[in-house]
């Protein structure tokens, strides 16, 4: 697995080649692993939401920069691999 720096590059650079530099509520309820845009209302409301989003005036929804969530992936991601080190995750 590279590196964190390495893999929230990659991340960012996949994220930001498909929908630009902020990614609006529609696209990011789903990469942030909400079931349903209800679960995703629910944890606006909760203050819950794992990066820190923002509203725009004159447009609708909340958005978030897609480097915020390439770290919040990555992050996600390495403290995986650092948990079922020795193992795996079915043994």
């Amino acid at each position: 697995m590279p590196p964190l720096d390495e893999l929230t590059s990659e991340l960012e650079a996949v994220l930001t080649e498909r929908y630009g530099l902020m990614l609006p509520s529609r696209v990011l309820w789903k990469l942030l692993g909400y079931p349903s845009t209800d679960a995703w209302r629910k944890a606006i409301q909760r203050k819950t939401i794992p990066v820190p989003i923002f509203q725009i005036p004159e447009r609708s929804g909340y958005f978030a920069l897609s480097r915020d969530v390439a770290v919040w992936i990555a992050k996600a991601r390495m403290n995986v691999e650092e948990s079922t080190e020795g193992g795996s995750p079915c043994d």
